[in-house]
């Protein structure tokens, strides 16, 4: 399924930007006739994605608001520029949001967040075992714009960013009725029920090198590859297949 599109704050007449988005270059300062700043007295728009962040729960329908209807802004937005310690002015341009869907710009924070993760991300952490700490662009604004290719392609290939895109799509096809809820809660439980079994054998695996290995038997036998059927094979497969048997 197709990532949901953005939306604008221009009129769909208006021309796409074409420039390129974050770079080393030294930032042009814009003028005040082509940019649209936003104004002290004028609220934020409800689908700026930084409103939403550190929310422990959101509502199903400001998920879905949030997530397929972005803000974004416009092509004269006048991005926050940041400097360096070394005076090197860098800043956000919009390209790089078309580049890369799941990503969104906040007017509030002034920064970027990934939309994905920020409403369908795990609570209970990151990275490979969820142990690591959501930060920067999850739970806090980015704006370093140094090499920021290189972190949003990198960020794109984490499982925790795959399992917030997936997250998001199941989310989208129960809540459009493309996917009967029940199916996925099924396949759910039955997820649930692989990974215990498997953690079960695992732990049978482990417990039986570690008797062996403290009682000193020797693991190997005649035959040590292949699938370790529950029958008795012909030839002695050691000390280790018969145990787990």
């Amino acid at each position: 399924h197709a990532l949901p599109g953005l939306s604008c704050e221009e009129d769909d007449t208006s021309t796409k930007p074409t420039a390129p988005i974050f770079h080393d270059e030294k930032v042009a300062e814009s003028s005040s006739s082509e940019s649209l700043p936003l104004q002290l007295n004028e609220p934020p728009n409800q689908n700026d994605i930084g409103l939403y962040v550190g929310c422990p729960t959101l509502p199903e329908d400001t998920k879905e608001r949030v997530y397929t209807n972005t803000w974004t802004p416009c092509s004269k937005h006048d991005f926050e520029v940041t400097v360096s310690k070394y005076g090197k002015r860098r800043k956000s341009q919009l390209n790089w949001l078309q580049r890369f869907q799941w990503l969104a710009y906040s007017q509030v924070q002034k920064g970027a967040f990934y939309k994905v993760c920020v409403p369908f991300s795990t609570k209970s952490g990151a990275g490979k075992g969820y142990h690591e700490t959501a930060r920067s662009v999850v739970t806090s604004t980015f704006t370093k714009w140094k090499n920021t290719l290189d972190v949003f392609e990198n960020h794109a290939r984490t499982e925790y960013h795959k399992n917030a895109t997936i997250t998001a799509q199941s989310f989208l096809e129960v809540t459009h009725g493309i996917i009967d809820i029940s199916l996925q809660l099924n396949k759910q439980e039955k997820i649930e029920s692989e990974k215990k079994q498997n953690k079960a054998m695992l732990q049978a695996v482990i417990e039986t090198v570690l008797l062996c290995g403290r009682q000193e038997i020797a693991l190997r036998g005649n035959r040590n590859s292949g699938t370790l059927a529950l029958e008795e094979p012909a030839k002695n497969d050691g000390n280790f297949g018969a145990m787990l048997r």
